[in-house]
């Protein structure tokens, strides 16, 4: 298979380098370098200690010589690296060594939550993960966070596993940050030897890991792991030669748009002399079969009727196709969120915010033309949320008919049967859908439309579980216009359905 490794020039220098990260929007490389002491504040000594940097990739692409990661990183005799960034820059996950109260030193997990751009100054306080994420007695490192933002990787030598070193995930719960007990990811993935240096592509589907335990060339090998469609683990891929040597090969990643793979070297026979220094990071394009899925990031903001911030809230991805349910990035100070999609399998998605009494709400996304607009310059997804109370009335977005017909739009349904589930999640809540049409045509024809429509949403929920109780159905036709029906803008406001709270 072709091998056409480049160093990477910047990040790569007479040191080493090596846990090397790129940043999911390919921005930063985030990385260790060994550095004399001296070079470091007042120390006057040769020896050398890792040290966490960040190199920014300008606009030819060439990533800078690199600067130490600021304040709170680096202090200290911590040494800290091995990293992994959630999707929009802000929530990093990394290894840290660290002498506690004069314990022998451990290596355990951490985050750092960045202000504002991990390029500059403004990061949070360093957070140890409690347990059981971490376990005190054992070594727990080199995390991947999924897209998501909610399912952490790493590897740990704790017990009760298949080997040495495995490979474990546990899952945050959006509503109240606690994270999962850790499970082993199983004999598909772990051996009897060791697994270590997972990497989670943004399609959440894709795992590559370095193995010294599944058939191989030499030491340890990189393979990669697919899930299928029950969302379970297939059987390990050796990614083959001479991507794999006799020499360790391990530190893989692969960019968002699965076309470069990265890895951390010093083997001169595998790079044929390429590096500018010891341990040096090199990319090469990866070869079709071992690519992930191909993925779009999207940005878009939640906010309240008078354009504040929605805080706090949950954001769900829902695939209007394939039925498949992920969430955002949620930035818990701004409401802003940040998802991926797969361009293959996302014709329509809808996007659904939720808290604790907020109205329910969707917003359908056509992905081609998300496609069609680079997540730079690509103008947010706004998603305006109402107060779930009594007396308040809200219309979902996207909720089509086919027309002059009461018959539900096939892309709308997906979209009801999220408000279904809304409306078992809040069993006290009682609805009136109210339905309303322009002015064009007769009145008593449009009451009539207007009201089987009505009566067509009632009975849909009804057939997925809410009771047909909570839920009653009324048609207005014409009558009671919210925009000037002299315009098409207009008469497409007015052809509305509506859910009136009647109790909450």
């Amino acid at each position: 298979m072709p091998f056409d490794p480049k160093v990477v020039r910047g990040v790569s220098t007479e040191r080493d380098e090596y846990l090397a990260y790129v940043t999911p929007d390919d921005k930063y490389a985030m990385y260790v370098r060994k550095m004399p002491k001296k070079e470091l504040k007042a120390y006057q000594t040769d020896k050398e200690v890792e040290v966490f940097m960040v190199s920014k990739r300008d606009n030819t692409g060439v990533f800078s010589k690199g600067d130490l990661m600021y304040y709170p990183f680096n202090e200290g005799e911590d040494n800290q690296g091995g990293c992994t960034i959630s999707i929009d820059n802000k929530h990093l996950y990394f290894a840290m060594m660290k002498n506690e109260g004069g314990m022998q030193p451990n290596i355990d997990l951490y985050v750092c939550h960045a202000q504002t751009d991990v390029f500059n100054e403004e990061w949070g306080p360093i957070s140890k993960l409690p347990p059981p994420v971490n376990d005190p007695k054992f070594w727990d490192s080199q995390p991947t966070i999924a897209a998501d933002g909610l399912t952490l990787y790493f590897a740990s030598d704790r017990p009760g596993g298949y080997g040495g070193i495995d490979i474990y995930v546990t899952h945050k719960n959006p509503k109240n940050g606690q994270w999962s007990v850790p499970e082993n990811l199983g004999p598909g993935v772990n051996t009897d030897k060791n697994e270590k240096t997972p990497f989670i592509h943004s399609d959440s589907e894709t795992l590559y890991f370095s193995s010294n335990g599944h058939y191989g060339f030499g030491n340890y090998d990189i393979f990669y792991v697919r899930k299928d469609i029950k969302g379970k683990w297939d059987d390990a891929v050796n990614i083959g030669g001479p991507i794999n040597s006799v020499g360790e090969d391990a530190c893989f990643f692969v960019s968002r748009d699965a076309k470069t793979g990265y890895f951390s070297c010093f083997d001169e026979g595998k790079v044929k002399g390429l590096g500018v220094g010891r341990y040096d990071l090199y990319s090469f394009p990866l070869y079709k079969e071992a690519r992930p899925q191909t993925m779009d990031f999207f940005f878009g903001k939640a906010k309240d009727q008078n354009g504040e911030p929605v805080v706090g809230a949950v954001v769900e991805i829902h695939n209007t196709v394939t039925k498949e349910k992920t969430n955002a990035v949620v930035d818990s100070l701004t409401g802003n969120f940040m998802g991926v999609v797969n361009k293959e399998k996302f014709e329509n998605f809808t996007i659904t915010v939720k808290k604790d009494s907020v109205a329910f709400n969707s917003t359908l996304v056509d992905a081609k033309k998300l496609a069609a607009n680079p997540t730079s310059t690509a103008a947010p997804i706004v998603v305006i949320v109402q107060k779930a109370e009594k007396g308040q009335s809200f219309v979902i977005d996207n909720l089509t008919y086919k027309t002059n017909s009461a018959e539900i739009a096939d892309e709308s349904k997906v979209v009801l049967k999220a408000f279904a589930i809304y409306l078992l999640d809040n069993p006290n809540m009682h609805v009136e859908i109210q339905g309303h049409t322009d002015n064009v045509g007769n009145p008593k024809d449009n009451e009539a439309l207007s009201s089987n429509r009505a009566y067509s949403v009632k009975s849909f929920l009804e057939e997925h579980k809410v009771p047909g109780k909570r839920i009653t159905a009324q048609g207005f036709g014409p009558n009671k216009p919210i925009a000037d029906n002299k315009t098409e803008v207009g008469r497409a406001k007015n052809r509305r359905t509506e859910f009136l709270i009647l109790e909450d």
